[in-house]
């Protein structure tokens, strides 16, 4: 099955990355979407019937169109965001034809993956919000959305703690390579160090309790030629800093009031961290990432994210 060789490629990186933390794995489809965790003791695989096709029905039934809604940078009426997710239900392999549309699927997937993270959590699927890495998969976010518009979704949805690389299969190859892995793993192997897989970004979610725009740190990241880039995170905002994907940088952190990074903290010394097309993004929203009542101020977060990513 699909969602027994998703896991099985899950269950490989776990054996690869950080033992302290797990890999989760999203995969999202049509009728159903999956989510495996591991780590080096324990594993889970999780099956839910949501989706952008046939599982649009359960994510209708278990949202208020409110949870979606807020996620658009515009103002719709219910009826306008209900009719196209059911429209598009209908016919799960097309296009999004407009920036229109693809806010309101990217919308849609924000409030699905928060689904998906509160069942796991009442399941005890996964022992923290921390992961190294994320790996997401499904066509919703590989498409038509860019780089930085499918990282913003799948952090507003996740809302991980701690430093977090973030992954993107791009080409939906995951569950192939976990059922090749029985016949040729070396092959499966090399898939997934090739170009396969989009390395997003290394995300640094810091924690203040500054008040929004105020300087909370300031980051400087070195390169491995030498050079440096500096940049000043403020609260309620993200800051990127570049770094070619698949480069190594040392990314040094001065709080400038009280801030914390979960399990890392910190300190003089600096974070090592790997580049990706979105650079190395440092997450001050806070978390739980919670949108203001108003709804310009809304929509004006909602942009200055999103612009803040695509222009790094």
């Amino acid at each position: 099955l699909s969602n027994q060789s998703f896991h099985r490629v899950i269950r490989f990186l776990a054996q690869q990355y950080d033992p302290a933390k797990g890999v989760l794995g999203l995969d999202i489809g049509a009728t159903y979407s999956i989510a495996s965790y591991a780590n080096r003791v324990t594993s889970s695989l999780n099956t839910f019937h949501l989706g952008m096709g046939e599982g649009m029905v359960e994510v209708l039934q278990r949202s208020k169109i409110q949870e979606i809604s807020q996620w658009l940078d515009q103002i719709l009426l219910p009826d306008e965001i209900r009719d196209y997710l059911w429209q598009r239900s209908l016919y799960p392999n097309s296009l999004a034809s407009s920036p229109l549309e693809l806010s309101i699927e990217l919308a849609t997937v924000r409030q699905i993956l928060q689904i998906m993270m509160r069942e796991l959590t009442l399941r005890d699927a996964i022992p923290s919000t921390r992961f190294e890495p994320i790996v997401v998969s499904g066509s919703v976010l590989t498409r038509t959305a860019t780089p930085a518009q499918s990282l913003l979704a799948i952090l507003d949805g996740i809302q991980p703690l701690g430093i977090t690389p973030v992954i993107l299969d791009k080409h939906g190859v995951a569950a192939t390579l976990g059922t090749l892995a029985e016949i040729a793993p070396l092959l499966s192997v090399q898939v997934l160090e090739s170009s396969a897989f989009t390395n997003l970004a290394t995300v640094v979610n810091i924690n203040s309790r500054a008040r929004r725009g105020a300087t909370v740190s300031e980051a400087r990241l070195v390169y491995s030629d030498g050079k440096a880039a500096e940049v000043e995170v403020k609260q309620g905002s993200i800051a990127v800093l570049p770094l070619a994907s698949g480069s190594k940088g040392q990314l040094y952190l001065r709080p400038v009031r009280r801030t914390e990074i979960e399990d890392a903290g910190i300190s003089a010394e600096p974070l090592q961290v790997t580049g990706g097309v979105c650079g190395v993004v440092l997450d001050a929203r806070g978390r739980p990432l919670k949108l203001p009542a108003d709804e310009q101020l809304r929509i004006e977060h909602l942009k200055e994210w999103e612009s803040l990513l695509s222009h790094q």
